[in-house]
């Protein structure tokens, strides 16, 4: 149907949600909104880091992580960044798994960490 260029690169998948295609591009830093039926930008918000996990959607917002660890959210009503970002782990690794407002995320030397998402 369609294609278009969001980014220099992407290393995670992106997430359908809410009538919408979000994608946490590696290179630059960013969160890019697509309409799924045309391709168009609906928005965009540039983060400080490069991002390694696919968006995730808990509770009503869209949630993904850099590599550096610091987690990112969005309120996709309004557009803007829902909360300041938050240091979850410098080591995590993978796919966080979620259920409900719960995230679990594994960490390289052999921890799991639990999150309540607000």
């Amino acid at each position: 149907m369609w294609d278009t260029l969001v980014a220099r690169r992407i290393s995670t998948a992106p997430l359908l949600a809410d009538d919408a295609v979000y994608i946490a591009a590696f290179d630059p830093g960013r969160l890019v909104v697509l309409n799924p039926l045309s391709g168009g930008e609906l928005w965009r918000r540039s983060a400080g880091g490069t991002f390694t996990t696919t968006p995730f959607m808990a509770g009503d917002r869209i949630w993904a992580s850099n590599r550096t660890g610091v987690l990112h959210a969005w309120d996709p009503r309004n557009r803007t960044a829902a909360q300041v970002p938050t240091r979850w782990s410098g080591e995590g690794r993978g796919q966080p798994a979620v259920e409900g407002r719960m995230m679990f995320v594994s960490t390289g030397s052999g921890w799991l960490q639990a999150w309540a998402l607000q």
